[in-house]
């Protein structure tokens, strides 16, 4: 049989390892009783937060703040967890004042993780996977040594998230606005510019507008039958003065047969003939025509050379001569006038032609500009529809962001609203210190067992006969019982008292020495039931 073969080996192990159990687990229960039992009581002070829905219907006013209350409180809180808050609240309330070894960077962390923000979801049907939880409330906790200490802190976070909500609410929907605005004044802007370029061009081309084509092409036609109406009246004209040089010739010659006996009946045919002419043309052409003006001057031209000739005229031998000389002269120079005349108004006819012509080249050039006129001002028109149709748009939606940043103002979207207030509570959360020294207890009985079983283990004496056996093949004769000298028993109660003050004495500098030299015990427990 070995070691563990009986009751009786068991009970000799017992009576041989008893100090190796006992002193482990006396060493461990006392220290860390010690350590649970000196462990400050942490108390939390928490608030309950509701996520109000929006009061006004969102059909008739809608919010401009679209995101959720889950990503709006994770912004919030990275915001309120800044490093720049902790130490005001660290600052403002006098956290920590006990550690004043530890950093400001340590104290921010350890301020931190007394902190917890925490959203209350609701599970609601029917919607997709990644909407399925909303956040209705959530809860802000602090927690500290001292109750009241943590309530004035939980109350300040409170404060800070819901001034956070309301100013991020606020400046983000001023944000909307205000960038709506500079939206609605650049397309102001560039539609003032697009119109100017639109009257520009228009100024710039005022004959060749596309609405002045019909105009321009009635007035090139007219100008073109006028031109053709001048070259008829000038082939006229040609045509009137080869028959009164033709005229001219013809009287010269018969002369002297169409004189009447009183010397008088010649200039007198032609004065009537002239009436005659003028009374024809008098139904074709006004008073003021210079044709009519020029045949009345001709006709009293001939009434006064023949009152003129009347007088001078004796009753000589030779009188028919000079009558008949006297009217050739005066035929001839009616001719003349009229050739005259007609010389007069071929050049004015000429002229009005030439006018009536460079007017149809530039009323041409006109019409031959002004398709790209129309194409300059109908994408400048299309540009200008555009323009006032977006600023129409943005006018329209910086309505509704102005609405909604006095929805905001006035607090009347979805708001943070405190439905639970922190409180001084007399209970502390932590630490659970009969579990703790139950865990202790169990804790040093394992220690010091498995240290007695490590001992025995790692002894190879031989104590028993069937040990002997086991291990040489011998079975002894006689077993003697070892009886140790009274000196002995004394040094060896010297040595364990000695090993357990020392065991006592080296944890006690330990746990000093984390202290005072690295970081405060409770910090330390803190963070491992925090981990835990």
């Amino acid at each position: 049989m070995d070691r563990f073969g009986d009751m009786a080996a068991i009970l000799q192990l017992v009576r041989r390892r008893i100090l190796y159990f006992l002193l482990p687990a006396i060493l461990l229960a006392a220290g860390g009783s010690a350590v649970v039992i000196l462990l400050p009581a942490i108390y939390r002070s928490q608030a309950t937060i509701l996520v109000e829905s929006q009061q006004i219907p969102p059909d008739l006013v809608r919010s401009t703040v679209t995101a959720l209350a889950s990503e709006r409180l994770q912004v919030i809180e990275q915001r309120a967890l800044s490093r720049d808050n902790i130490l005001a609240l660290i600052d403002k309330f006098g956290l920590f004042a006990d550690y004043p070894k530890l950093s400001r960077s340590e104290v921010v962390e350890l301020a931190k993780s007394r902190i917890v923000i925490a959203p209350i979801n609701a599970n609601i049907a029917g919607r997709r996977v990644r909407d399925d939880r909303l956040t209705i409330a959530f809860t802000i906790s602090y927690e500290d040594e001292r109750s009241q200490t943590a309530a004035r802190v939980a109350n300040e976070l409170v404060t800070i998230v819901l001034n956070a909500d309301a100013k991020a609410r606020t400046s983000q929907a001023a944000e909307t606005s205000s960038f709506l605005e500079r939206e609605s004044a650049r397309l102001a802007a560039e539609l003032a510019a697009s119109e100017r370029d639109l009257s520009q061009v228009r100024l710039e081309n005022p004959e060749a507008l596309p609405e002045k084509l019909p105009y321009n092409l009635s007035l090139n036609e007219k100008l073109e039958k006028s031109i053709g109406e001048i070259e008829s009246q000038l082939r006229s004209i040609e045509e009137q003065k080869r028959l009164l040089v033709f005229e001219a010739s013809v009287r010269s010659a018969a002369a002297g047969s169409s004189l009447g006996g009183d010397g008088k009946s010649g200039i007198d045919s032609q004065i009537e003939g002239m009436r005659a002419d003028i009374a024809v043309k008098s139904a074709m052409y006004s008073e003021n025509h210079p044709e009519m003006r020029m045949m009345r001057k001709a006709l009293d031209a001939m009434v006064a050379e023949r009152d003129r000739m009347v007088q001078s005229l004796q009753p000589p031998k030779d009188g028919d001569a000079k009558i008949e000389t006297a009217a050739l002269g005066l035929d001839q120079r009616l001719i003349a006038e009229k050739l005259k005349t007609l010389d007069d108004r071929k050049l004015f006819l000429a002229s009005q032609s030439e006018q009536y012509a460079k007017t149809a080249d530039k009323i041409k050039v006109v019409i031959a500009r002004t398709p790209e006129v129309g194409a300059v001002l109908g994408n400048l028109e299309r540009k200008q529809s555009v323009l006032q149709k977006s600023l129409d748009e943005i006018n329209g939606k910086l309505a509704q962001a102005k609405l909604g940043e006095r929805l905001e103002e006035n607090q009347q979207s979805e708001r943070f609203e405190v439905i639970e207030q922190p409180i001084v509570t007399d209970q502390p959360v932590r630490p659970d210190r009969k579990k703790l020294l139950a865990l202790v207890g169990m804790a040093a009985v394992a220690a010091g067992g498995g240290l007695a079983l490590a001992t025995e283990f790692l002894d190879q004496t031989m104590r028993t006969s069937a040990e002997v056996l086991n291990r040489l093949g011998m079975r002894p004769i006689a077993t003697i019982k070892f009886i140790p000298l009274a000196s002995e028993v004394r040094r060896r109660r010297r040595r364990i008292i000695l090993f357990v003050l020392l065991a006592i004495l080296g944890i006690a500098l330990a746990l000093a020495a984390v202290h005072f030299l690295y970081q405060p015990l409770d910090i330390i427990a803190y963070k491992v039931m925090k981990r835990l």
